[in-house]
């Protein structure tokens, strides 16, 4: 049996109108507040769960996740990638295996010809780097003749570089790490 609620309406004529809906029956109403106290009485297990699976992850290898956070949070809100921040986060993002510095690395390989670790990077130089550390095939020109100028080439036919850019221009942190995804992502699609 269910109930029944009516409003009374005027309309601009003095007409006496009835609204009515039927109400929920009382079990429902029942239903819906033991729900709502179970899921109350349960949610601290489940946020304190959480937070022991969140600390067990990080004591497991605390000291690495930690750093490579904060490293991504400084590279992030960096106005001016530097080559040797560059070369860290490329090499320790590939396969390449290596001991020492990762800009002693690419530099020994030719990827960062001319320049000092506190140098900011190029566009065009961080395209070269990332299509040799990643091992991209280039356009026919880069083919022929592998240099910055037709590795940026490459990196914006395949849109791995995108909106507004120049081949002199200097990387800030939130565009390094946006064309490092692009590529990671693509990457990781192809293999």
């Amino acid at each position: 049996m269910t109930q029944i609620k009516c409003k009374i309406l005027k309309n601009t004529h003095s007409l006496i109108l009835q609204y009515c809906t039927p109400l929920p029956p009382r079990n429902i109403l029942y239903n819906k507040l033991i729900f709502v106290i179970i899921l109350l009485s349960i949610l601290p297990v489940i946020l304190y769960a959480q937070e022991e699976i969140v600390d067990s992850a990080f004591q497991n290898d605390s000291s690495s996740a930690y750093s490579t956070a904060f490293e991504l949070e400084t590279v992030l809100h960096t106005s001016k990638i530097t080559c040797e921040q560059a070369a860290f986060f490329l090499l320790n993002s590939t396969d390449i295996t290596f001991s020492g510095s990762a800009f002693e690395y690419a530099s020994s390989k030719g990827w960062l010809k001319n320049k000092q670790p506190d140098d900011p990077i190029t566009l065009s130089t961080l395209s070269f780097f990332m299509m040799k550390a990643f091992d991209i095939n280039g356009i026919m020109m880069y083919r022929l003749i592998p240099s910055p100028r037709y590795a940026y080439r490459t990196m914006v036919s395949r849109s791995f570089i995108q909106g507004k850019a120049d081949p002199k221009m200097i990387i800030n942190g939130e565009r390094f790490l946006l064309i490092l995804g692009n590529i990671l992502s693509s990457t990781g699609s192809e293999q």
